[in-house]
């Protein structure tokens, strides 16, 4: 999760530079986009442009230097590279002030970063005792950066309210919002029971994050990396 806040909250960046390191570092050729899109676990399915778009991002400023940009064996087109390096740190830098309750707010909304993150900044402000007033200005200011835009606040905040389904998020009047503290903790204690009972797949990029953060540096590709992604 570390990872996806130094992205801008994109999963999909985060997933897909998983997903290429995992082949970079084991030595085998550069993935299609149908098999990015076929291993992503369904992230990529409805755009499998995504490693063009995060390319425009890096090379855009809008997002680290993730990516490596080379010539291939013809000299001709140029040649994605994972910046492991990187990657690495970005996904170890914050890891230990990553806020527990986004963990649990990530769950809660199936994997939103965004929703996740609204959720957080209402109970960051007190949400979960008394409504508070928010206004786009403090919203812009607890997101730390993260939105620059606060009418994408706003529609979250709608889609988490009773009337548009999600339920854990209340409205009493204008402007105030508030978190439905016992919804969150019945869904909550619903999705801890499910854990216990049940193994929870692996992520189709968790294999590719251990060899992120099993590797020291870019050159690293020994055997005892590779078994890590598969044990």
């Amino acid at each position: 999760m570390s990872l996806v806040f130094a992205l801008d909250g994109n999963m999909r960046d985060a997933t897909l530079l998983c997903l290429m390191a995992e082949d970079q570092i084991g030595g085998r050729k550069v993935a299609s986009k149908r098999e990015l899109a076929e291993r992503s676990g369904g992230l990529f399915a409805v755009n499998k442009n995504a490693r063009e778009e995060l390319v425009g991002r890096v090379c855009g400023g809008k997002a680290p230097k993730v990516l490596d940009f080379g010539m291939d064996s013809e000299g001709d087109d140029s040649a994605l590279q994972v910046n492991v390096s990187l990657v690495r740190r970005l996904a170890l830098e914050q890891a230990e002030t990553t806020d527990p309750a986004f963990l649990w707010f990530n769950e809660l909304t199936e994997g939103c970063f965004r929703e996740a993150l609204v959720l957080s900044l209402l109970l960051q402000a007190g949400g979960d005792k008394e409504p508070q007033r928010l206004t786009g200005r403090k919203l812009l200011e607890l997101s730390g950066g993260l939105y620059t835009d606060t009418r994408e606040i706003y529609r979250a905040l709608s889609r988490l309210s009773p009337i548009r389904g999600g339920g854990v998020v209340q409205q009493p009047e204008y402007r105030y919002w508030a978190l439905d503290s016992a919804a969150i903790n019945s869904r909550l204690a619903q999705q801890a029971v499910a854990w216990v009972g049940h193994e929870s797949p692996v992520a189709p990029w968790e294999a590719g994050l251990r060899l992120i953060l099993a590797t020291a540096d870019d050159a690293a590709t020994t055997l005892e990396s590779i078994d890590l992604a598969q044990s």
